[in-house]
């Protein structure tokens, strides 16, 4: 598949999934007390932050692999089950830190119980949908990759809107809506995916190769978590929830901007890492797209 229609299929669409935080703001700030956007502010950033450490960037090594594998389904269904295996530790040992860190810092004022079981409850889901788009985009699924990023677009919105506007429950409802959103777009990507577990089991050797590969990549993705989420909590040390809920819209609005930007990574991914073995019949392709990127 050519770059071109890469970047329109699947960054496109992938960049609907972003396009859900920006489509909820008018919800929220209609329904939500100004105090209370920016406690969601503060939570979804610290959301972000678990899902990147509970994963372990299981995702970037199966993006990787990928290509390697000579479309070897046995290997492939190893190590989304791998992914899913980790993931699922990686969120259980972040639940009990989390959960522990609360009782002893006496956080119950600023976040509730039922909150806290929210946010955790929210973490698996939502690394599980991640390393799910990745493996569409890297099958070449464009129809599916797309159907699962305009579900997810949707589903939170329509979850959110329910559960906020119909039934009333506020800061609570808005976590709700993601959570449910986020459920069912895991489930209808389960069979193109993880499906069923793979004959002979899981060895050891394959989740090392990919530990190897995803953990030393987490202090970059960190930075850009406090590039993109990270900053609420700073912003929560110097001002008021009420102005980190204003800074936070502002953020939003301006992150529409990035859209063409995030399309185009993920349209390269897949596209670069394909090339990768034919680099020395073709030394300039990786020239020629990122003048497509400056352009």
């Amino acid at each position: 598949m050519s770059f071109i229609r890469q970047f329109f299929i699947y960054g496109l669409s992938g960049a609907a999934s972003r396009l859900a935080a920006v489509v909820l703001v008018p919800l929220y700030t209609r329904t939500l007390s100004i105090t209370d956007y920016g406690r969601l502010e503060l939570l979804l950033a610290l959301h972000a932050l678990v899902v990147i450490l509970s994963g372990l960037q299981t995702e970037s090594s199966i993006a990787r692999e990928f290509f390697e594998q000579d479309e070897d389904q046995c290997e492939a269904r190893k190590r989304s089950w791998w992914a899913l295996t980790l993931s699922t530790l990686g969120s259980a040992v972040i639940s009990v830190v989390a959960v522990a860190i609360w009782n002893v810092a006496g956080m119950s004022s600023e976040l509730n119980g039922v909150q806290l079981v929210l946010l955790l409850a929210l973490t698996l889901p939502a690394q599980l949908l991640g390393v799910q788009l990745v493996m569409l985009r890297f099958q070449g699924s464009a129809m599916r990759f797309a159907l699962v990023s305009f579900a997810d677009l949707t589903s939170c919105a329509l979850f959110s809107a329910l559960y906020i506007v119909t039934l009333g429950w506020g800061l609570d409802g808005a976590l709700l809506g993601i959570l449910s959103g986020k459920l069912v777009c895991v489930m209808l990507a389960w069979a193109r995916t993880f499906g069923r577990p793979p004959q002979g089991g899981l060895t050891w050797s394959t989740a090392k190769k990919m530990l190897d590969y995803g953990v030393p990549s987490i202090p970059a993705v960190l930075i850009g978590w406090i590039q993109n989420a990270g900053n609420r909590l700073l912003l929560a040390v110097a001002l008021t929830l009420n102005e980190v809920a204003v800074a936070g819209i502002a953020i939003k609005v301006a992150a529409i901007y990035g859209f063409v930007v995030y399309s185009y990574r993920l349209a390269w991914e897949p596209f670069s890492m394909a090339k990768l073995n034919g680099i020395d019949d073709d030394p300039h392709i990786f020239n020629r797209a990122l003048q497509w990127y400056v352009l």
